[in-house]
């Protein structure tokens, strides 16, 4: 690990954790290999970016975990999308639950799971009003969806949303 010391005499970590900038810096930014296009979004933290192809959840779990995060400092969050239709039985909280296993034998750090329905985010986005309770995981952090601007709602809107 590179020991560098700042000016005010701590150490320099790197993270994957990306704030707002999966936005703001992105809008710079030309077409990168994993599918994303040209000045449009990355993906929250260490996630896919929502162009991104993926051959499922377990896929994206088994290339997140390839890397060796020991020395991140927040470990490199990964956020999913889950299908809330996955979460409506027994059978799909039992998958759920050993996908996180298996992050977690890989040695995964940080898994932050959504339950999500992208028809029901479009709706809050056309129909403000009636959705005011509605909280979705932004980067970090939950926040009233209708609260947003639009740039991070049509993000959340157009991340992979998977079924198991």
């Amino acid at each position: 690990m590179n020991m560098r010391k700042s000016i005010r005499g701590g150490i320099f970590r790197a993270g994957t954790g990306s704030a707002m900038e999966y936005i703001v810096s992105a809008k710079k930014v030309g077409a990168t290999a994993d599918g994303r296009y040209a000045f449009s979004p990355y993906g929250s933290s260490f996630s896919p970016s929502p162009e991104c192809k993926t051959k499922g959840v377990l896929s994206c779990i088994k290339s997140f975990t390839k890397y060796d995060l020991s020395d991140i400092i927040n470990g490199g969050p990964l956020t999913l999308e889950i299908h809330d239709t996955v979460f409506r039985n027994n059978d799909g909280i039992k998958k759920v639950a050993k996908l996180v296993k298996c992050f977690i034998d890989r040695g995964g750090h940080q898994l932050q799971l959504n339950s999500v329905n992208r028809d029901v985010l479009i709706n809050a986005q056309k129909n403000p009003e009636d959705y005011k309770n509605l909280i979705v995981r932004v980067w970090g952090w939950s926040g009233y969806f209708t609260e947003l601007a639009k740039e991070y709602q049509d993000h959340i809107i157009k991340r992979t949303e998977f079924t198991i």
